[in-house]
């Protein structure tokens, strides 16, 4: 049996993967770089570092702040990360009729949603809230305000025609 060697079926095309080293460059730590940052980490001269950051800003994989001039990751790249991780939350939500996320798309805040279904049973809408992360008491308190989405979804969901079966 023939073993194909794989870097021998890699066509690299240079402007892609230096398009890919600068949106490397950023990290959780290094959130926010100016164009000499690139440069430095990327070994880039500065007119093709300039270039390719102008042409993944105007695609939304970075946006650059207009007063400081740094550059940060765009939400081109998140909503493209989040479409493999709301696919498998699609599944949580249909197992118990809500979604509880703390502080996972925006830090200090908590977000409680559930769907709105219409006369045919599909989801036509949803319904969330958002809350600011509080004390260990206000925790506590999370379950009655879930039930409270939830009855108000399903009171939405019936008056659209919903029969719950």
């Amino acid at each position: 049996m023939k073993q194909d060697n794989p870097k021998k079926s890699i066509y690299k095309v240079q402007a892609l993967e230096r398009a890919l080293d600068i949106i490397d460059c950023f990290s959780f730590q290094d959130r926010e770089l100016s164009l000499t940052d690139v440069v430095k980490r990327t070994g880039l001269n500065k007119t093709t570092a300039k270039r390719l950051m102008s042409n993944l800003t105007t695609r939304g994989y970075l946006q650059q702040d207009p007063q400081s001039k740094k550059y940060q990751l765009g939400m081109r790249l998140f909503e493209l990360g989040g479409a493999d991780a709301f696919s498998l939350r699609l599944e949580q939500i249909r197992d118990q009729g809500y979604i509880l996320e703390k502080e996972e798309a925006v830090e200090g805040v908590i977000g409680i949603a559930a769907p709105i279904r219409d006369y045919s049973r599909q989801v036509v809408a949803a319904l969330g809230i958002g809350l600011p992360a509080g004390s260990r008491n206000q925790m506590d308190g999370l379950d009655h305000i879930v039930d409270l989405v939830k009855k108000t979804c399903e009171t939405i969901s019936s008056d659209l025609g919903y029969l719950r079966i």
